[in-house]
């Protein structure tokens, strides 16, 4: 199971628990786009708005390279 965490600049929050990686992939995705900057433990969209932070996986797993 991955748990995930959004959370934006504007104070907007939501978690999402995801049975498997598509899935996972398919929220981070959704909410901060396929490339965005890598942090340690984080990743940012392109525009600094929200940020994707995920439990159960590492956030490679999430936004491999192509």
């Amino acid at each position: 199971m991955f748990s995930l965490l959004y959370t934006s600049i504007d104070g907007v929050e939501i978690s999402h628990e995801c049975d498997n990686l598509d899935e996972a992939r398919a929220f981070a995705h959704k909410w901060v786009g396929r490339h965005p900057e890598m942090g340690s433990f984080y990743a940012i969209s392109g525009d600094g708005v929200g940020k994707i932070e995920c439990f159960g996986c590492p956030l490679e797993d999430l936004f491999p390279e192509e």
